[in-house]
């Protein structure tokens, strides 16, 4: 286990030194800029990034809006697991769109470290990927209104159970796209326990 701590500790310091390259764009002022991972060149990428941010930022808002009309509040949407993903999605995604967009459009070589920004973002990564996969599950086979059989017996308006469909798969899917376009690193030891906090904090 410590050899494996050791291990990811130090892969993930040098990916942190070069977190241009993690985020699209070069970790060397003379080199090319390198983009995502797959799919996406350095000119898309950060487009790319920018429309996940703004669709993961408008589904927080509709949901903002449509419990606060609902409960005249939004402080008790935060009882729910659901409403801290979306939060958490439109967190990350607005944050790795701005990284990516700096490190895309402006030159430099390889930090000295990793930036504090940097290190907020990929645990928001880690965070996001298990929550977003297990919210899901949950969606589908523990919340009453929508398990397996409770689905057929939903009360309520039509739009809302579209909203929360496309709250829910629509967050993981964006998720997962993210996750298999970009470049970014995700470690067990900082990522996933990251993740498993999140998870059994909430």
């Amino acid at each position: 286990i410590l050899f494996e701590y050791g291990a990811d500790y130090r892969d993930l310091a040098l990916d942190g030194r070069h977190w241009r390259a993690q985020f699209g764009g070069s970790s060397s002022a003379k080199a090319p800029k390198m983009g995502a991972y797959i799919c996406c060149d350095a000119n898309f990428f950060p487009a790319f990034r920018l429309v996940i941010a703004v669709v993961a930022a408008f589904i927080f808002v509709m949901r903002l809006l449509e419990f606060q009309q609902e409960n005249n509040s939004w402080v008790g949407m935060l009882i729910y697991f659901e409403n801290w993903v979306l939060l958490l999605s439109a967190l990350y995604f607005a944050t790795a769109a701005i990284l990516t967009a700096f490190a895309t459009c402006t030159e430099g070589a390889e930090s000295n470290g990793t930036p504090v920004l940097v290190w907020a973002v990929w645990a928001a990564y880690g965070a996001l990927l298990p929550a977003a996969i297990l919210n899901s599950l949950m969606f589908i086979f523990v919340t009453t209104r929508y398990s397996i059989t409770g689905l057929s017996a939903v009360n309520g308006a039509e739009i809302n159970r579209v909203f929360d469909l496309i709250g829910n798969f629509g967050t993981l899917g964006l998720t997962i796209l993210d996750a298999w376009v970009n470049r970014q690193p995700y470690y067990a030891t900082f990522h996933a326990f990251v993740g498993v906090l999140c998870c059994w904090g909430y």
